[in-house]
């Protein structure tokens, strides 16, 4: 996949989570996604449809699908995105050890 330069940008003067940042976005460039760069965050489609966006919060780095209730998590490692949201679901990580251990999850 082809490196976005405003994604660049982005991780470079990331204040909160830059190291999972750097680890997730590694992730997302294993795949067929294409990196864009909307809403000011990472986002990562697929025939121009947004699949998932990269989201930093104060408590966790948010890997956000854009329809995860279509998804089948069978692991239960999806959350609801917020009380009034019907179909995103996103998956939440405090340290590069939490990435690198959904990897494989996040790929499939």
């Amino acid at each position: 996949m082809k490196k976005n330069t405003d994604v660049e940008s982005f991780v470079r003067n990331a204040k909160l989570w830059k190291d999972e940042i750097t680890k997730l976005r590694s992730v997302l460039l294993t795949t067929d996604l294409t990196e864009e760069f909307k809403w000011r965050l990472p986002c990562y489609s697929h025939d121009e449809k947004n699949i998932v966006i990269i989201q930093p919060f104060k408590a966790c780095l948010g890997l956000m699908f854009f329809k995860g209730a279509l998804l089948k998590d069978v692991k239960g490692v999806l959350k609801l995105n917020g009380p009034n949201s019907q179909s995103s679901r996103r998956l939440e990580f405090q340290s590069v050890a939490d990435v690198t251990k959904l990897s494989a999850t996040i790929k499939s």
